[in-house]
């Protein structure tokens, strides 16, 4: 986990900056302590992946409910919601193949880009940060998910209002809303 750490501090120059201004031991002192909350995220990170299913469901049930006029009930969007995760299953599983297959495990980075599922896998994580944000966001397994998403909630209506189409292409439209914030917020503190 300090190497993994020590990675991150190395990415990001606002880390480097902090880590520079201070002495040897509160070096070590801070790259242990984010060594530890390093290996506390991996082991809670499925609570939030929970959470973040809850509100995904939540946020989605509302805008197809108040502003498509569909009606889904919050059971239906739940389920809509874990079931689209699919995908991510998927990646977790070929990222874990791709572990055990390669013959360095280290030198595959798992926080930005560890598999080439998106143009931002070929590009410098160190070079634009607004287009490699961008780039990363044009992943197929998110959009695989975002298509999941829009077709569940389109379908599940029991009035069936909002058409496919117009399914899909709502959650795209959330999904670019985030896909800027996430890019604004890189482009930010990089």
């Amino acid at each position: 986990m300090e190497r993994f750490a020590q990675q991150q501090i190395e990415k990001s120059k606002f880390a480097q900056r902090q880590m520079e201004q201070l002495t040897p031991e509160q070096r070590a002192q801070n790259l242990a302590l984010r060594a530890s909350i390093t290996k506390v995220t991996f082991y809670i990170a499925p609570v939030f992946t929970l959470l973040w299913g809850l509100i995904v469901a939540a946020v989605l049930m509302g805008v197809f409910n108040f502003m498509l006029g569909a009606e889904v009930t919050f059971s239906r969007a739940l389920a809509i919601a874990f079931y689209a995760a699919f995908p991510g299953i998927l990646y977790s599983i070929l990222l874990i193949v791709s572990f055990l297959a390669s013959a360095d495990p280290s030198s595959i980075d798992i926080t930005t880009n560890p598999m080439p599922t998106n143009p931002a896998f070929f590009m410098d994580p160190q070079g634009n940060a607004a287009l490699y944000s961008l780039a990363s966001g044009l992943d197929i397994f998110r959009i695989w998910y975002v298509v999941l998403l829009g077709l569940g909630f389109a379908t599940a209506s029991s009035n069936r209002k909002p058409s496919v189409g117009t399914g899909i292409t709502t959650v795209f439209v959330l999904y670019g809303i985030l896909l800027l914030i996430g890019m604004g917020l890189k482009v930010a503190f990089s």
